[in-house]
C-alpha cells in the first residue's frame, strides 16, 4: 500500500500510512522495490522527504541491485539526488552488473547530475563487470558535456574494456567526431605535460651531479 501511494505521488496518504505504522522499508515481493525507490524514480521529492524522515533505508536496493540514487540519477531528478546524498546515500553503490550512479547518469546525458555526483566524490574511473567506465559510456552515447566533466574530474582515457576498446576508439566507432577531437586535444595536453615533467626530472638530475 505504501509503495503504491509513493508511486502515485499521494503525499497525504503516505503521511497517514506512516503515522499508522506502515513499514517504511517494505519491499514489493516481485522485484524488491521499496517505497523510496518508487518515489525517487517518479520524481516525488516531497514523498522522498517524508520517507527519509521516517528512517527509510537510503541504500536499499531492488532485486537487480538498483538503488534510489541510481534511479533518480537516470531520471534526472536532481533535487532528489541531492536529498539522497544529504542522507548518506552511497554515491559509489553498484548494481548486479557493477554499474554505479555515475555510469547511469553518464549514459542518459544527465550532465547536471554527473557534476553533482562527482562533487560528492563519485569514483570517476569505476568500471562495471565488462571493464566499461563512465567515460566510455558517455563517449558511446555522444554526450560531449558529460565527457568534458568526466575528463575534468580526472577520467582515465587509457582504460581498455573487456572488448579491447578505449573511450577514444568507442567514440570513433560510434561516429562522434567532436568527442574524438576532444580526446585528441587531451592527448596533446598529456604529451606536453609528460615532456615538461621529463625535462624537469633531467634538470634536477643534472643539478644533483
Amino acid at each position: 500500500m505504501l509503495w503504491r501511494a509513493s508511486w502515485n505521488g499521494y503525499s497525504e496518504v503516505v503521511k497517514l500510512l506512516l503515522e499508522a505504522g506502515a513499514d517504511v522499508n517494505a519491499a514489493r515481493k516481485t522485484d524488491g522495490v521499496t517505497p523510496l525507490l518508487m518515489a525517487s524514480g517518479m520524481g516525488h521529492s516531497e514523498i522522498v522527504k517524508l520517507l527519509l524522515e521516517a528512517q527509510a533505508d537510503v541504500n536499499a536496493a531492488d532485486s537487480d541491485g538498483i538503488t534510489s540514487l541510481m534511479i533518480a540519477s537516470q531520471q534526472g531528478h536532481i533535487e532528489i539526488v541531492k536529498l539522497l546524498l544529504a542522507n548518506k546515500a552511497d554515491v559509489n553503490a553498484i548494481d548486479s552488473n557493477g554499474i554505479t550512479p555515475l555510469m547511469i547518469a553518464s549514459q542518459w546525458g544527465q550532465s547536471e547530475i554527473v557534476k553533482f555526483l562527482l562533487e560528492a566524490q563519485a569514483n570517476v574511473n569505476a568500471a562495471d563487470s565488462d571493464s566499461i567506465t563512465s567515460l566510455m559510456i558517455a563517449s558511446h552515447q555522444g554526450h560531449i558535456e558529460v565527457v568534458k566533466l568526466l575528463l575534468e574530474a580526472g577520467a582515465d582515457v587509457t582504460v581498455v574494456n573487456a572488448m579491447g576498446h578505449t573511450a577514444l576508439t568507442i567514440a570513433r566507432r560510434s561516429g562522434h567526431a567532436e568527442i574524438v577531437e576532444l580526446f585528441d586535444e587531451v592527448k596533446d595536453t598529456l604529451e606536453e605535460e609528460l615532456r615538461i615533467l621529463k625535462r624537469k626530472t633531467l634538470e634536477e638530475a643534472i643539478r644533483r651531479h
